[in-house]
C-alpha cells in the first residue's frame, strides 16, 4: 500500500474528502481511495488537534510506510482530542484503509457524534458498511453525505455501486448520470456510466462513454 504526500495531507489537515479512481469500471476498489478535495474549513478552523505536534510525527510515519506507528499515533491524537472531529476522521480513515473496519467504524461514528454536519463522518460509515458486504445499511450513509456535500462525487459512484449490486439497475444508471453531471471531467465517472449502460445492454451508449472517458484520460483533465 502506498501512501502519496496527497494522502499525508489528510492527515496534516485532519479531514478531507474523497474521490474514487477508475477502477470503479469492475467494483469500487475503496482501499484506492484518493484524497482529492480541500478539507472542510470550518473543522481545520476550530480544531486544536490541527496544532498538534503529534500531526508531524504521522506525516513522518506515513510518508515511511510505518502504518503501524502512524496508528498509534493517531490513537493517542484522538484520545488526547477526544472532542476532535478531524482527529477521529482520520484515524478512521488509516483504519480503513488498512483494513481494520471495526475500529474505522468506531472512528467515523465519534466523527459524526462531535461533528453531525460533517459529511466526511457519513462517507466513512458508508465505506465500511460497503466493505463489508452491508450494502443496504451504506446507501442511507451515502445520502447523508450526499446531502451535506453535493460536490462529493464519490456518493453518486458509491450509490451507482450499491443500487447495481441490490439488482436494481436503472437506479444504478441515474445514480451514475448524476455522477457525470456533478463532475464530468472525471474519467471515473464515465466508466461507471459506461458500466450501467452496458448493464442495461445500451452498448451504443456505453461504448460513447467509454469513449469519453479516454478523451478525458487522453487530455490530461482533472477533476476541478
Amino acid at each position: 500500500m502506498k501512501f502519496s504526500l496527497a494522502r499525508i495531507a489528510v492527515i496534516s489537515t485532519l479531514g478531507a474528502a474523497l474521490s474514487i479512481s477508475s477502477a470503479f469500471a469492475q467494483d469500487p476498489s475503496i482501499n484506492k481511495l484518493l484524497s482529492k478535495l480541500p478539507p472542510t474549513e470550518q473543522v481545520i478552523k476550530t480544531d486544536p488537534a490541527f496544532r498538534d505536534p503529534l500531526r508531524t510525527q504521522i506525516a513522518s510515519a506515513i510518508k515511511a510506510q510505518n502504518f503501524g506507528q502512524a496508528m498509534e499515533l493517531l490513537r493517542k491524537l484522538a484520545q488526547r482530542y477526544p472532542k476532535s472531529a478531524g482527529a477521529q476522521a482520520s484515524l478512521g480513515l488509516l483504519a480503513f484503509q488498512l483494513h481494520r473496519l471495526d475500529e474505522a467504524a468506531d472512528a467515523f461514528r465519534r466523527t459524526i457524534a462531535i461533528q453531525p454536519n460533517l459529511a466526511f463522518g457519513y462517507f466513512g460509515l458508508g465505506a465500511v458498511e460497503y466493505s463489508e458486504g452491508h450494502i443496504a445499511a451504506a446507501i442511507p450513509h451515502f445520502h447523508k453525505s450526499l446531502q451535506l456535500e453535493p460536490r462529493a462525487v464519490s456518493n453518486w459512484l458509491f450509490l451507482s455501486a450499491c443500487a447495481e449490486k441490490l439488482g436494481h439497475k436503472q437506479e444504478s444508471l441515474d445514480y451514475a448520470k448524476h455522477a457525470t453531471t456533478t463532475s464530468p471531467n472525471l474519467s471515473a465517472t464515465w466508466i461507471r456510466l459506461a458500466h450501467a449502460e452496458s448493464m442495461l445492454g445500451h452498448q451504443r451508449e456505453a461504448l460513447a462513454a467509454i469513449k469519453r472517458a479516454q478523451q478525458i484520460k487522453k487530455t490530461g483533465k482533472k477533476l476541478g
